[in-house]
């Protein structure tokens, strides 16, 4: 699969589109094997994430549909699940992120960065954080 069928997949559902895509494709195992990302949690328990982040927010849960729960440092380049990890975004944002992320991984696990942390390190870094 080419990188603009990649990047269509990515503008049209975000990451996990593009996740669904690679991991059909021939070169994933080469892919897979420099860069590891960690398993998203289980579904209820983001959820139940979400909705306590919402509710603090004083965002009503029938708004659900225009957030996002994120994962500030992303999965595939070492995140973790924990709830330092996590924040509330809007749809828009969400999918603005999803874009960068998606080009942050491939770069950086085609740069041979192996650990999560070192992974986590350099995403920082490009995004100015660190």
């Amino acid at each position: 699969m080419g990188w603009a069928v990649r990047g269509a997949l990515v503008a049209a559902g975000g990451v996990a589109a593009a996740w669904l895509a690679w991991a059909g494709a021939s070169e994933w195992g080469a892919y897979n094997s420099r860069c590891h990302p960690t398993p998203r949690m289980p579904v209820e328990r983001s959820q139940a994430i979400k909705r306590e982040m919402m509710s603090k927010a004083g965002i009503p849960w029938e708004a659900r549909g225009g957030y996002e729960l994120d994962h500030v440092v992303p999965l595939c380049l070492g995140g973790s699940n924990s709830r330092s990890n996590l924040q509330l975004q809007t749809m828009v944002d969400a999918r603005r992120k999803d874009r960068m992320e998606a080009a942050a991984c491939h770069r950086i696990c085609d740069e041979g960065i192996g650990s999560p942390a070192e992974r986590a390190a350099a995403f920082l870094k490009m995004e100015g954080l660190r």
